[in-house]
């Protein structure tokens, strides 16, 4: 007979898991989510300085930035995300 093929979809490794029990090696659909509080800890930012941040850039204080294997960004609002976070005050002064 003929060899059977299965589609999983676009799905990254951690929800290959959850929902398969497996995980693929080098998947391209694979993406980590950094949230808000991750960055203020990682960076040992004041408390509520990255909601500020987001906040000042017109964006959600939950943002989080996903990136792709790889290190591309997955979404649009994730470069304006990581420029609110990381940037400098005259820089997100400029994009505002």
């Amino acid at each position: 007979g003929d060899e059977v093929m299965i589609s999983y979809g676009a799905l990254g490794n951690d929800q290959l898991l959850l929902r398969f029990g497996f995980v693929e090696v080098d998947s391209p659909h694979d993406t980590f989510t950094i949230l808000p509080q991750d960055f203020a800890r990682a960076l040992q930012f004041e408390d509520g300085a990255v909601e500020k941040r987001l906040a000042s850039a017109g964006l959600p204080l939950d943002t989080g930035v996903t990136l792709q294997r790889g290190g591309g960004l997955s979404r649009p609002e994730d470069k304006a995300a990581l420029q609110a976070i990381l940037g400098s005050r005259g820089e997100q002064d400029q994009a505002a």
